[in-house]
């Protein structure tokens, strides 16, 4: 999404309350609740096998599917009533443990006999977002209170894969891998909204239920390989350091002259995958004063 595009949508909007008459319920308040969120998968492209060489072998991936942005969060966030119409506020939200398990499928021939390989990788993203935003009220008297709310979430996350798998290792024999690799994401900026209602407790507590939505992404800063097991042994002292370690960056250029320095990180292509998602949420908004 183009920063440019979100931060003067962002002006705009929150311009609008300075345009409105003050009716009542001025003053600040405070809400926080949870929600499970759900999301369309999509395709990761964190598999190595390409670059591995199998003896007298043919391979075939069957790329399976991960939704970073799904799970549940918990909300907390504090806001200023303009009028009956207009609340401005910051949320800061938690994403806990987001887990999905896939198994990648493949087929590799050793001396003229098929086999088929199945390698479960367990994927867990988790991550913080800082969300500015402003919601729209109907004017009502009444016990429930309608809202949709529009914000630019500022997203800090966070995916760790852990995987394992059986190969052959060229001598009639197969070797059991096991690994973990960290991703730490780059800082991005989204945009969300919620349409729901508030339900009046007295002057002071509402409860709330609503559904919201998140179009961001994530963009790994940098990898590590944290664990790398074969056969129950350890093996990652093995890898150099830029073996276990990747940096992205968005400006490089790779030719064939580059040089690889071993006690450096090596430099890649960044990548982005979706972080969306749609959900309903529950929670409690206490006005202050």
């Amino acid at each position: 999404m183009n920063t440019r595009y979100v931060l003067c949508t962002a002006v705009l909007i929150f311009s609008l309350p300075l345009f409105s008459q003050n009716y009542y319920q001025q003053g600040f308040f405070i809400r926080g609740g949870a929600s499970y969120t759900l999301s369309q998968p999509y395709s990761i492209p964190f598999n190595n096998w390409e670059n591995r060489t199998l003896t007298d072998s043919t391979l075939d991936i069957q790329v399976k599917y991960f939704s970073p942005g799904s799970g549940a969060f918990a909300h907390l966030g504090v806001g200023y009533q303009i009028n009956d119409i207009f609340r401005v506020g910051l949320d800061v939200a938690y994403q806990f443990n987001s887990t999905s398990t896939v198994k990648d499928v493949y087929t590799t021939r050793i001396d003229t006999v098929d086999f088929t390989f199945e390698s479960p990788r367990t994927l867990t993203s988790n991550a913080f977002l800082f969300t500015p935003e402003v919601s729209f009220m109907l004017p009502i008297e009444y016990i429930t209170r309608p809202y949709i709310r529009v914000g630019f979430p500022i997203l800090f996350g966070v995916l760790q894969e852990k995987s394992s798998m059986v190969l052959p290792n060229g001598s009639n024999f197969y070797d059991f891998i096991e690994k973990q690799t960290n991703y730490v994401g780059r800082i991005s900026m989204g945009l969300s909204g919620a349409i729901g209602v508030e339900w009046s407790l007295d002057d002071r507590f509402f409860i709330f239920t609503e559904i919201r939505a998140l179009n961001a992404n994530f963009a790994p800063r940098r990898s590590e390989l944290v664990f790398y097991e074969v056969n129950g042994q350890g093996q990652l002292n093995q890898f150099a350091h830029f073996e276990r370690e990747t940096v992205y960056d968005r400006n490089i250029r790779i030719t064939d002259s580059d040089e690889i320095i071993a006690n450096e990180p090596s430099r890649a292509r960044p990548f982005s995958l979706p972080f969306n998602h749609i959900g309903i949420s529950v929670g409690l908004t206490v006005q202050l004063f």
